[in-house]
């Protein structure tokens, strides 16, 4: 019964965050980049900001879940994030900084989520 609950909430937390996201996406997005003759070029900065609203809430849902979290994991996601918005300004290759910050957001929460139910057993 305690993981229905447990699951429950998760799901009703999960199914509010992606509401307000879509939301947000729906009045932010627009096609952006650049049509060069290699393709469509996107710009990565459009995604950025609804990201770090992903990140933010899925702490903010673990925390209200009472679901331990590794600090300088969640530290170091967000932090890789505000260098990936830094530098898009110039035209660096973003793939390291972003690709970094995505790993350690889905270990941290992938790990959190195992370890609560670990420990309750």
């Amino acid at each position: 019964m305690k993981y229905f609950v447990f699951l429950l909430k998760f799901i009703i937390l999960l199914i509010i965050t992606f509401y307000v996201i879509i939301f947000i996406s729906s009045k932010m997005f627009g096609e952006f980049g650049i049509n060069k003759t290699v393709g469509w070029a996107w710009d990565l900065t459009s995604f950025i900001i609804p990201l770090f609203v992903i990140y933010i809430s899925t702490y903010l849902t673990l925390y209200f879940l009472k679901v331990k979290m590794n600090l300088i994991f969640s530290i170091l996601s967000i932090l890789f994030l505000l260098i990936t918005f830094y530098l898009a300004s110039s035209n660096t290759n973003l793939f390291v900084t972003f690709t970094s910050s995505l790993l350690l957001f889905v270990t941290n929460c992938i790990y959190s989520i195992y370890l609560k139910f670990k420990k309750s057993h």
